[in-house]
């Protein structure tokens, strides 16, 4: 599994999630995967991958070839604390453009 912190999100559209070290995270191939794992049509799905706001550290977890979680979490005077506000913006940018997580909370 390939692990990113929210702050490395550079931008998100209709196609995926493209991040700050040029990585891109294919909504399409998140759609695929899931189909074939779970033996379903990929016609009409929009489960791009899963969610959890109530772990130690909430994340997403994307259902590409090697599976890819974005963290959201932020420093604050050295201390790793939950950045909800974050995980919740992504959550509401991917319903606006038509896809979903499983929610895992």
């Amino acid at each position: 599994m390939i692990e990113y912190i929210s702050d490395s999100i550079k931008n998100v559209d209709k196609n995926g999630i493209y991040l700050k070290d040029k990585t891109f995270i294919s909504f399409q191939e998140c759609l695929n995967n899931l189909a074939k794992e779970k033996g379903i049509p990929d016609t009409g799905n929009i489960c791009v991958g899963e969610r959890n706001a109530c772990g130690k550290h909430p994340y997403f977890c994307f259902y590409t070839q090697e599976r890819t979680r974005i963290i959201f979490e932020k420093r604050l005077l050295g201390f790793r604390i939950k950045d909800k506000k974050a995980f919740y913006g992504l959550q509401k940018e991917l319903t606006n453009i038509g896809f979903t997580t499983l929610d895992l909370t």
